[in-house]
């Protein structure tokens, strides 16, 4: 039987962060390699790091204490041809940090523009009991005289 392959795509690598928190400072993440294809089946991934190479999609790593500033490498490849990313641990915190952005940020919007309404609010009702009292005043004063 014939089987055609795909050309390797250029592999991206994401990285989780593991909830295990040591002195509420993440110490380990995942990294995960995927490359896009209509033959998942004939790809291998192989993650390379100070000489060492491991087998898998999937990469547990240290953060940390020196770690951060390590480079990983992934490769993806068929029996015709390979295609590699790297990826540096530092990564891991700036995807950690968008991730919590995306959710926070648009509470912090909502909040200022309700905060926002409330001041404008507030000052209205102050000026309009001004006037209110200045009225009343005027006609206590044209009563009096």
């Amino acid at each position: 039987m014939l089987k055609v392959l795909d050309k390797v795509s250029k592999p991206v690598i994401r990285c989780e962060m593991n909830s295990t928190k040591q002195n509420s400072t993440i110490t380990s993440a995942t990294l995960f390699c995927s490359s896009p294809s209509n033959t998942p089946e004939a790809l291998t991934f192989i993650w390379r790091l100070e000489g060492k190479s491991e087998l898998g999609q999937t990469l547990p790593i240290a953060l940390g204490n020196g770690h951060d500033d390590i480079t990983y490498s992934c490769t993806a490849n068929n029996s015709l041809q390979e295609e590699t990313s790297t990826f540096k641990a530092k990564d891991c915190y700036t995807e950690e940090t968008q991730e919590h952005l995306s959710i926070v940020l648009p509470i912090v919007i909502v909040s200022i523009i309700l905060l926002a309404l409330l001041a404008f609010s507030s000052s209205y009702i102050r000026i309009e009991e001004r006037e209110h009292v200045q009225k009343w005043e005027r006609m206590t004063t044209v009563k009096n005289s």
